[in-house]
């Protein structure tokens, strides 16, 4: 039982980490839409939370209010005191949890990367040591490949890492906004004519603007708070990158744990020996005598065998809901949420043409626009469908190969010879 306290303490850590990360930021606006978004009504709900205000602005990507968005999460925050602590809370713990709230799911803060550097860095550590001052102390260990090969998943880790956290997403301005007008065409998801009102430019077509950077970006996706930095289509491949590269940085420490312990348990002759029973018999090897032992003598390596099983596993299903969803289909996060949002209203109008009519006033100039071509649809009896996808490599190139990015350094690269 002993030998088993520290895989549970782990776990417990984990799961209390957790909690903690849905609690503060499951409200925030890159994930208030997601799963992470739903587990924190949950949570709060059982934790007898008043959630009523915090669904006040479900599905801010209406893009209606991003002026008033960028600036009012924290007023936001701190209207809604009430609503998020328990009611017996003291003052000062609440106004305590919402500045805490308002730092890490409303504004840009360096925490995740910091932590994220400090588990790379704890890693890269134990790797080295692991690599140089114990591998090749066991007989069967090819240590020497991994002086080549371990460094390599590090640096490309890190390196994607840092390409998309500092690169450029996509940012709009008044200066390159040309570069993004011509790539996608508008339709009934981005309507033409829009003037973003907090950068006071028109909103390209795939373009949103983020409240937590400040800027409109091309083809938006998401915040990530890991990078601290909007995900958009100029650094979207490096995210892909970020996502494969800590796969695979997680599988091969794995690995190397793994076939560690097993070159120690044949070098010490483990499946074979004799192991004496509580009741003072000698009883013969087998695979859970074995695990027992194991547990006893390297306990923190077999919790690090289940940590790195645990978020290489999380990693390539989020990659892969990435690319069987986003890359394949040529869309984004933001136009998932766009089009379900669309699809509801064209399902009300089929169900009743006139059920928009009592509040059509309140209706923004673009929505009334969306209300008319869905009802246009509707009558010739059109579908809804992604006009952006265009073939499966082709959407892949887009990925690899931004066009508005590929239109930028054209653009840049006539501006210099006219000047030569």
């Amino acid at each position: 039982t002993m030998s088993l306290l520290p895989i549970i303490l782990y776990l417990y850590i984990l799961i209390c980490l957790t909690i903690l990360y849905i609690i503060l930021c499951g409200s925030a606006e890159f994930h208030k839409n997601g799963l992470i978004g739903r587990l924190n009504v949950i949570v709060r709900r059982w934790l007898c939370m008043d959630v009523a205000q915090q669904q006040q602005h479900h599905n801010d990507d209406n893009d209606t209010c991003d002026a008033t968005q960028a600036n009012s999460h924290a007023s936001k925050s701190s209207r809604s005191a009430s609503g998020i602590m328990p009611s017996c809370c003291p003052l000062f713990i609440s106004k305590a949890y919402h500045r805490v709230e308002t730092y890490l799911c409303y504004s840009k803060n360096p925490l995740m990367q910091l932590l994220y550097l400090g588990l790379l860095s704890t890693n890269a550590c134990y790797f080295f040591y692991a690599v140089f001052f114990r591998m090749h102390q066991v007989p069967g260990i090819m240590y020497q490949v991994h002086y080549v090969f371990g460094p390599v998943v590090l640096l490309v880790a890190l390196f994607s890492f840092l390409a998309s956290s500092f690169s450029n997403p996509g940012i709009i301005t008044k200066a390159n906004i040309r570069n993004f007008q011509k790539v996608y065409e508008h339709n009934v998801c981005y309507p033409g004519d829009r003037i973003c009102p907090t950068c006071k430019i028109p909103k390209p077509a795939r373009s949103k603007h983020c409240p937590l950077t400040g800027h409109c970006v091309s083809r938006f996706d998401h915040f990530c708070p890991w990078l601290n930095n909007a995900v958009g289509e100029w650094n979207y491949r490096y995210f892909h990158l970020f996502l494969l590269s800590n796969c695979i940085m997680a599988l091969y420490g794995t690995y190397l744990i793994v076939i560690y312990l097993w070159r120690v348990a044949e070098r010490d002759q483990l499946w074979t020996a004799r192991y004496m029973a509580p009741s003072g018999s000698p009883i013969d090897a087998s695979p859970a005598i074995v695990l027992q032992y194991m547990l006893m003598q390297y306990m923190w390596l077999l919790a690090q065998i289940i940590f790195g099983i645990c978020i290489s596993m999380m990693l390539f299903l989020f990659w892969g809901y990435h690319f069987a969803r986003m890359v394949v289909f040529n869309t984004t996060t933001n136009e998932t949420f766009k089009m379900s949002e669309v699809e509801d209203w064209m399902e009300a109008l089929r169900l009743d043409p006139q059920c928009f009519d009592d509040e059509w006033d309140d209706l923004l100039p673009f929505q009334r626009y969306q209300v008319k071509e869905l009802k246009r649809m509707i009558a010739k009896e059109e579908s809804l469908s992604n006009p952006y996808y265009i073939s499966l490599w082709e959407n892949i190139r887009e990925v690899l190969a931004p066009p508005s990015l590929r239109n930028y350094r054209e653009s840049k690269f006539s501006k210099d010879a006219k000047v030569e």
